[in-house]
């Protein structure tokens, strides 16, 4: 407890968004996210995630990923982005490898989880936070290194799930 107090405390002082998202980053590592991406839209629509100029992006995933990922919109066929936009809450990446196995990811989906796993990400955790209004939308997916299963993680999160879901939202109400 005294530990997710002082994890709590070191976000809600963070002075400055940059400070805030370097705080967040070393905590998250501290639980073996090697990568986070955050991202938030107060503009989503039925066909729209709104204009990308006004969206918040934060990331410590490698450069070459977010440049496609991001900047060149393959995350709009990403199956946990898709899950944030209809979620709430917490979901398992454990939820792609069942969606492959039940036959229902589409071919772009399927493409996004191969280029995933180009940059060794394949295990990790997606939390979607809820909007203010249905207009607004954030969600952050952490992952952990190539060296690590989704097994490893499924096990750490029924440990330390709890902590870590109450640390991300903190960041993201801050935010």
């Amino acid at each position: 407890m005294k530990q997710l107090v002082a994890q709590l405390t070191a976000i809600s002082e963070a002075r400055t968004d940059q400070e805030l998202w370097e705080r967040h980053v070393e905590i998250m590592r501290g639980y073996g996210f090697a990568y986070l991406l955050y991202g938030f839209t107060r503009y989503l629509t039925d066909r729209s995630l709104g204009d990308p100029a006004d969206w918040i992006v934060l990331s410590t995933y490698p450069t070459g990923f977010t440049e496609v990922f991001v900047d060149q919109g393959l995350f709009y066929h990403a199956p946990m982005v898709k899950w944030v936009i209809n979620n709430d809450g917490v979901c398992s990446w454990r939820h792609i490898s069942e969606m492959r196995h039940a036959g229902t990811l589409t071919d772009k989906e399927l493409e996004v989880v191969a280029f995933n796993a180009k940059f060794g990400l394949k295990a990790g955790y997606t939390v979607s936070f809820r909007g203010v209004s249905n207009r607004s939308r954030a969600g952050i997916a952490l992952a952990v290194g190539p060296d690590r299963t989704q097994d490893e993680v499924d096990e750490m999160w029924k440990r330390d799930g709890q902590s870590i879901t109450v640390i991300n939202h903190m960041m993201h109400l801050k935010l």
